[in-house]
């Protein structure tokens, strides 16, 4: 990528995705589909986001610390949202695989 501007704002935008899928899967009622589809979808930002971060910390004259606890902030938003989501799908979906199963 280019300069640390450009790093630190793709990093905060995915940040605020990882945010809104947090305060998505922690509503009343949602659809156990949609919090599925959407918990793919913010899986593939965990990778953009280690790739992003990783260059921000290579970057000299950042400030290591601060560097570091952005990283933990975001590694338990995105922990927690993401087990947050695996505890809601996974009965549901295995429940339905099971019901798939012929039992002989």
């Amino acid at each position: 990528m280019s300069d640390i501007s450009s790093l630190i704002k793709c990093r905060g935008q995915l940040k605020a995705a990882v945010k809104r899928f947090l305060n998505f899967v922690t509503k009343e009622n949602v659809d156990v589909n949609e919090i599925y589809i959407r918990k793919e979808k913010i899986e593939e930002t965990w990778s953009e986001y280690e790739r992003i971060q990783s260059e921000i910390e290579e970057t000299e004259g950042v400030e290591r610390d601060e560097q570091n606890k952005y990283r933990e902030e975001f590694e338990e938003m995105f922990f927690k949202a993401v087990g947050i989501a695996k505890k809601l799908t996974e009965p549901v979906f295995n429940e339905k695989k099971s019901a798939t199963i012929p039992w002989y």
